[in-house]
C-alpha cells in the first residue's frame, strides 16, 4: 500500500465531517479553505472517532459527523457529489462516474446509532497498551 499526502489540514480549518449511512469507506472533511478533502479508509468509523476526539483536544470544539447519502464537496474548480445507493449484492463499492457525480452502490451497514465500543472495553475489562495473551520470556516478572 502506498499513501500519498496531497494536503495537510490544520485543526482550525476543519469545519465538518460527512459520511454515508452505508458500508462504504468514504469520508469527506469539510474545510474553510482550499477545497474539501475526500478520502477512502477501510476503518471509516475508527478514523472518524479519532478525528473527532483530536479535534476536541486541539481546539476545544465539538464536531458531530453528518450522515447523508448525497454529499457535495468543494474541489479546486467547483463542486463534486458523492451519491450513495443501497446495493445489497455489492460486498465492495460499485462506482459509476457521471460528470461531477460519483455514484456508489454498496450494501447497508450497521445502523448509525449502533454502539461500536468493543464489548470488553464497555465493561472496563480491557487494558490500554497491552498486547494481551500469555506472557513470553523476557521483560519484567519473568524468571
Amino acid at each position: 500500500i502506498v499513501y500519498n499526502l496531497r494536503r495537510r489540514v490544520s485543526w482550525n480549518e476543519l469545519k465538518g465531517i460527512s459520511l454515508s449511512s452505508l458500508a462504504d469507506n468514504y469520508v469527506v472533511l469539510q474545510t474553510s479553505g482550499g477545497g474539501d478533502v475526500c478520502f477512502e479508509c477501510t476503518n471509516k468509523t475508527e478514523a472518524v472517532i479519532v478525528i473527532i476526539e483530536n479535534m476536541k483536544k486541539q481546539t476545544g470544539s465539538e464536531m458531530t459527523p453528518q450522515f447523508m447519502d448525497n454529499i457535495q464537496y468543494k474541489v479546486k474548480n467547483g463542486n463534486r457529489t458523492l451519491q450513495f445507493a443501497k446495493n445489497e449484492s455489492a460486498s465492495t463499492p460499485k462506482l459509476t462516474k457521471k460528470y461531477t457525480t460519483l455514484q456508489i452502490g454498496i450494501a447497508t451497514g450497521l445502523p448509525k446509532d449502533t454502539d461500536s465500543t468493543p464489548q470488553n472495553m464497555a465493561s472496563g475489562g480491557a487494558r490500554r497498551g497491552g498486547g494481551g495473551g500469555a506472557r513470553r520470556g523476557g521483560g519484567r516478572g519473568s524468571a
